[in-house]
């Protein structure tokens, strides 16, 4: 199920079968514009690798072989989702970069900033 997780002020995919208790809301939940592409229409991206190489084929369905035998530095990856992306390049821990496009390569930043201020926090106490 996907929706809009406040917390995170971003979309999440939630499983039904992890979900563990649920509140109603005391005000309409709101439409909020999806970055998710239509079904059928596959998200341009482009990433490069920098270690992990199989790690990073599999996780972003990328032909190791075609890999290998070809020196790019650059990549294209293709996908439905913006923020699938997002998490998958935060999950691969600078195993790879999104070098475009720019405004997602913007978030992911963002989304590293926001993860590290949380531990930050957690460990200094505030």
């Amino acid at each position: 199920m996907d929706g809009f997780c406040e917390l995170v002020n971003d979309y999440r995919t939630f499983r039904l079968d992890r979900i563990l208790t649920t509140n109603s809301a005391s005000s309409p939940g709101r439409w909020l514009e999806s970055n998710v592409a239509q079904p059928n229409v596959k998200l341009p991206f482009e990433i490069a690798i920098l270690e992990r190489e199989r790690d990073v084929c599999e996780r972003l369905n990328i032909d190791l072989e075609t890999l290998k035998t070809s020196n790019v530095k650059a990549i294209a990856v293709f996908g439905f989702s913006e923020d699938w992306l997002i998490r998958e390049i935060l999950t691969l821990g600078g195993s790879c970069i999104l070098t475009k496009p720019a405004d997602i390569r913007h978030r992911v930043k963002m989304r590293a900033e926001l993860a590290l201020n949380g531990y930050r926090n957690l460990l200094l106490g505030a």
